[in-house]
């Protein structure tokens, strides 16, 4: 676990282990539409993150997170600008493009 909302405040696979959970409640709202030109959608979210990845039950770290960020849902993909903070003041700002960029 680790990265853009799989835990975002941490490192992209900061956290391995033979087992692990994940939840991720969040909220979404839709603030428009864009042109037809460029896609669809545009909306802003807030998410609350727990999870932990570990070897047996007995070792897990439990770790939290909040993210929000902005979405657009676009014809080259989703483009999703957002930042997270977790435990200790951790903090990560993230920038996605479709698939090819994260």
């Amino acid at each position: 676990l680790g990265g853009q909302l799989r835990l975002s405040a941490y490192n992209r696979n900061e956290f391995r282990g033979a087992n692990y959970f994940y939840a991720s409640p969040g909220y979404l709202h839709s603030l428009g539409s864009l042109s037809e030109v460029i896609g669809g959608r545009y909306y802003v979210g807030a998410w609350y993150e727990v999870g932990s990845a570990f070897n047996s039950w007995n070792g897990k770290d439990i770790r939290h997170a909040v993210a929000g960020g902005f979405l657009m849902n676009t014809k080259i993909g989703l483009i999703t600008l957002g930042g997270a903070v977790g435990e200790s003041g951790r903090g990560r700002i993230f920038f996605s493009l479709g698939n090819v960029f994260r």
